[in-house]
């Protein structure tokens, strides 16, 4: 029974990841495009990304289900459940390859860096964020927002893992602090990685700072406000790229995975999940952009809603 798992893992896990992604890239394509598919869908797909503000502004979809709400605040879950699953991942690649492999650096360095973004994301959300009382998302997103944090890292890992069966070639725990150093000192020797994977985690790291930067910018707007008493407290954020876009911490999460897209040297699971975040997140910005103009008469109109100058 268990090699027959351990076959099944290796044969079909590899198109069960690429099959989860290109049905997600694909779901959120034919909602903004042209394509004869049931309204009905679009509508779903829309659904899924109100959130906030965009609550009561949902399409009528779902049926019985259109009204399956979770608190926005549960959010800080995604980041919880990604930085463990992360971290297993992490520490699971590291023992079991060898650190003297350059096939192992870029893995590696994918890795390190979404489990960096995730455990910020986790701080930010739960020591800097503050959604107002009453702010909501749709259940079915939160479902899938789990399953998208949990696959996440398990598709940064190379083919060759899963078809190997590298996962049954775990080193001791004994040996995970030296082998975690002996990992990260082949990453810093020098030629260890290619300018296009250096230049990837710049952009990765440009995008976490800039959302920083942006959520930190719409907390200041929540500041002095008492939680649980302003049910509808949204506020028209200003200053730095929210002169420009409605939706700079959207921008910067598209920067994040152009950033990852670059480390991993395209390949394909991270494309697709490029595709994915950006087709989603210009959904989510447009809706947002569309609500402050409908509701702020005063709102700056040269602002786009996430592109700078453009969309």
């Amino acid at each position: 029974m268990l090699q027959t798992l351990e076959w099944l893992i290796a044969q079909f896990f590899p198109p069960l990841l690429f099959i989860y992604w290109l049905l997600a890239a694909a779901s959120v394509i034919v909602t903004v495009l042209p394509i004869p598919v049931p309204q009905a869908f679009k509508d779903a797909v829309y659904l899924s990304s109100c959130r906030g503000k965009l609550w009561h502004d949902k399409p009528a979809a779902l049926g019985p289900l259109r009204d399956w709400a979770v608190p926005q605040a549960w959010f800080l879950h995604f980041y919880v459940v990604g930085s463990c699953c992360n971290a297993a991942v992490l520490l699971a690649y590291c023992l079991s390859s060898a650190p003297s492999t350059s096939g192992t650096h870029v893995p590696l360095l994918a890795l390190l860096l979404v489990q960096l973004h995730l455990v910020r994301r986790a701080l930010e959300t739960w020591l800097l964020l503050h959604y107002p009382c009453g702010a909501s998302m749709h259940g079915i997103a939160y479902v899938f927002g789990l399953s998208y944090y949990a696959v996440v890292p398990l598709s940064l890992l190379p083919s060759s893992w899963y078809s190997q069966q590298q996962w049954q070639q775990l080193g001791p725990l004994q040996q995970l602090r030296a082998t975690v150093q002996q990992h990260l000192a082949g990453l810093a020797d020098s030629g260890a990685l290619t300018q296009l994977q250096l230049m990837g985690a710049g952009v990765f790291l440009a995008g976490n700072l800039l959302q920083l930067v942006s959520h930190w910018q719409l907390a200041a707007l929540s500041r002095g406000s008492k939680p649980g008493i302003e049910k509808t407290a949204y506020k028209v954020p200003t200053g730095g790229l929210f002169e420009l876009v409605s939706c700079p911490h959207y921008l910067a999460e598209i920067i994040i995975y152009c950033g990852l897209l670059l480390v991993t040297g395209g390949q394909l699971l991270p494309l697709l999940m490029l595709v994915w975040v950006a087709v989603n997140l210009v959904l989510a910005a447009r809706a947002s952009h569309k609500w402050y103009r409908r509701r702020v008469k005063s709102y700056p109109p040269a602002r786009k809603a996430i592109i700078p100058f453009v969309l």
